[in-house]
């Protein structure tokens, strides 16, 4: 990613996605997303004490992918004159202190520690580059490297010691569970009524927010018909939440081997996530003339709509059939919207087709994670089976017979 934002900042065309000096971009919404996966890490960490510390640096981190993901001290050092010193260092510095807190808290586990710290050292030193180069520099697209480095190595560092908060070793295990375990336990304890309505509350955002930008008055980043932006941001990271609960399932579904339905599922859902932000089948739509643009997809349409048969046929909790039907119902009836619409042309249709996109999406998460949740609590429940005693030789058991007889013989005797 950062060779293709090198390649893209020395003027080779059609690499607009890597720009690393753009907000919305690859780079940058791989950083954000690091950053935002980071806070939610450090929010689990104040089961280990220390919960206002944890608090902070979960607020820091999370105040810091926003940023990642708006370009917010670019836009204001652009339109506002303010240099980089007084736009954006206070919060670099408040962020280093942040970081190196973590590390302390950290400390238990010295190899976390530094790689927390190695970690805060590359973001500050990214965000150092960019303040003495300038935007649009080379030392600028050096700096965002290095920033998306040491976010790396921070969510590492905090993944890591996550390990130990949520999925401790099983008895008689030296090592904790991988990073997938640790993502399964996670996604267990959230309440999937509680993330349905934050879902919803962030669509119906977004699609009035978009409403407005239609009738000419908000601002581009919520443009619902753009790409590149806070709603397009926002379909990808619901498609790419449905996706890893597919991948979850695949890994923790053991009732028949592992089913191939969930991966194939997880890769139709990722691959959604990734169209929606490189606009993959709207690129090949203009190269090749082909409208509707449905007809791009048809092959991946007919293996999604395979895949969803097969997983409604596989839920057995009716909770989990609800939200996978509606939001098969919601992708249906997007698309048909955006079947009718006029080619290159902006009509007002574009609202509730985008929302109905994003409800679809988040509606499929949910469907997953509910069955995720069901086959964990399942699996868990079961309780080890208890190891057969080996088979006594015919032999044994005659002496053994013969042994009891006589002894029963003395006893009788006596």
């Amino acid at each position: 990613m950062v060779a293709l934002g090198a390649i893209q900042h020395a003027g080779v065309p059609g690499l607009t996605l890597f720009d690393l000096d753009e907000p919305f971009s690859l780079p940058a919404l791989a950083t954000a997303a690091i950053l935002l996966a980071g806070a939610a890490l450090a929010l689990l960490g104040r089961a280990a004490g220390a919960r206002g510390a944890w608090t902070v640096v979960a607020a820091v981190l999370a105040a810091l992918g926003a940023e990642k993901l708006l370009g917010a001290h670019e836009r204001v050092q652009a339109q506002v004159g303010l240099g980089w010193a007084i736009a954006w260092l206070p919060a670099v510095v408040a962020a280093t202190v942040a970081l190196v807190g973590a590390a302390w808290l950290l400390r238990a586990r010295p190899p976390v520690a530094i790689a927390t710290l190695a970690g805060a050292g590359a973001w500050t030193a990214g965000q150092a580059l960019e303040g003495t180069f300038g935007l649009e520099s080379l030392g600028a697209v050096a700096g965002e490297a290095l920033e998306l480095a040491g976010a790396a190595l921070v969510f590492l560092a905090l993944l890591s010691g996550s390990s130990a908060w949520l999925a401790p070793p099983a008895a008689g295990e030296s090592a904790p569970r991988d990073v997938w375990g640790v993502v399964e336990r996670a996604a267990c304890e959230l309440d999937p009524r509680r993330v349905g309505l934050v879902l919803a509350a962030v669509i119906a955002l977004l699609a009035g927010l978009g409403g407005l930008v239609a009738a000419g008055l908000g601002p581009y980043v919520f443009d619902l018909n753009a790409e590149q932006n806070i709603p397009a941001a926002a379909a990808a990271a619901m498609s790419a939440g449905a996706a890893a609960c597919a991948h979850l399932l695949w890994r923790g579904d053991r009732s028949a081997g592992r089913w191939w339905w969930w991966a194939v599922m997880a890769v139709v859902l990722g691959f959604l996530a990734v169209d929606e932000l490189g606009v993959i089948h709207e690129d090949i739509q203009e190269a090749s003339g082909i409208h509707p643009g449905q007809l791009v997809l048809l092959p991946l349409v007919v293996v999604a709509g395979l895949g969803w048969i097969a997983v409604l046929l596989r839920m057995k909790d009716v909770d989990a059939r609800r939200p996978w039907i509606a939001g098969a119902a919601a992708w249906v009836a997007a698309q048909t919207i955006d079947a009718t619409q006029p080619p290159n042309q902006f009509v007002w249709t574009v609202v509730p087709e985008e929302a109905l996109e994003m409800a679809g999406s988040a509606l499929l998460g949910l469907g997953l994670l509910i069955t995720l949740q069901a086959i964990v609590r399942a699996r868990e429940a079961q309780p080890d089976a208890a190891p057969s005693p080996p088979p006594v030789p015919a032999s044994s058991a005659l002496r053994t017979g013969t042994a009891t007889r006589t002894a029963r013989s003395g006893s009788a005797t006596r």
